[in-house]
């Protein structure tokens, strides 16, 4: 019993290390994002300035790159983004109203935080179709 236990122990360890393997992104992109996310995610109240200027500064970033890459990718597939992206930007325009009005709702400030963390992983991802489309 001991020896299966252990065995059982081995085999979801290894598993969940292949899956995190797998799933990770680049390694290029792990200081950015790890940096970004790491000041996104930070529990003040509200949003400070620096936050707000390393997001604009990722996101400006990876913009660039997306536009810079586009005509790599189908019209199809740049409308569709395009319309994600203003979605989104709804979103965080719509959440940062609601933490100025309320400043100490820790739920709206994960839910803009994690707004902001899904622009940036649709910009990721599109940057990285751009890539992988030439």
């Amino acid at each position: 019993m001991p020896q299966l236990l252990a065995a059982g122990i081995l085999l979801a360890a290894i598993t969940g290390g292949a899956v995190w393997l797998a799933t990770r992104p680049p390694l290029q992109q792990l200081a950015t994002e790890d940096e970004t996310d790491r000041l996104i995610s930070r529990p003040p109240a509200t949003l400070t300035s620096a936050v707000d200027r390393t997001h604009d500064a990722a996101v400006s970033e990876l913009e660039e790159a997306l536009r810079a890459g586009r005509t790599r990718l189908d019209t199809v597939t740049v409308r569709v983004l395009a319309e994600n992206l203003q979605i989104i930007d709804r979103a965080i325009a719509d959440a940062r109203r609601a933490v100025l009005a309320d400043p100490g709702n820790h739920y709206l400030d994960q839910h803009l935080a994690e707004t902001m963390r899904r622009k940036l992983q649709l910009l990721r991802k599109a940057v990285e179709l751009t890539a992988s489309a030439s």
